[in-house]
């Protein structure tokens, strides 16, 4: 009778692990997460290019709403980003320097722009109701020291 209580308690826990958000069954994997945080990225960064702020910000945090209006986006984004480095024509993710929390995770690239490179792209994310949200993104030039 104690070896059956064992298998049941066994078998409770791992058919309720699933059910409950802190268990570990309910953590998305290391490269689902890098996987969905970069498709946010991207969809982001093809909105830049095309200047198109409602999509531009679709991915922003609720928290975020103050910063995404059409102003804040031609300002900062097509005034200084835009005509200083142009569009991005690649990136690469630097899963070295990227931080893969799983409520505050952040990727980092090393991009090459139109107009320079390399710009490192830094998107920070927060978990906001079980969905992943952009809380800033921006580009920085890379000057080399050699």
């Amino acid at each position: 009778m104690i070896i059956f209580s064992r298998y049941l308690t066994i078998f409770f826990l791992i058919t309720t692990s699933a059910f409950f958000p802190g268990s570990a069954a309910a953590q998305p994997s290391e490269q689902y997460l890098i996987d969905t945080l970069d498709l946010l990225t991207e969809k982001t960064l093809e909105a830049y290019m095309l200047e198109d702020y409602i999509s531009f910000y679709q991915y922003f945090a609720k928290k975020m709403e103050p910063v995404t209006e059409k102003q804040h986006f031609d300002n900062a984004f097509i005034k200084i980003y835009k005509e200083d480095l142009g569009n991005v024509i690649s990136r690469k993710l630097l899963l070295e320097k990227s931080k893969l929390d799983r409520d505050f995770p952040v990727l980092v690239y090393k991009a090459r722009f139109e107009k320079f490179e390399p710009v490192l792209i830094t998107v920070n994310f927060a978990n906001e109701y079980d969905r992943y949200r952009i809380t800033r993104i921006r580009f920085d030039r890379v000057y080399h020291t050699d």
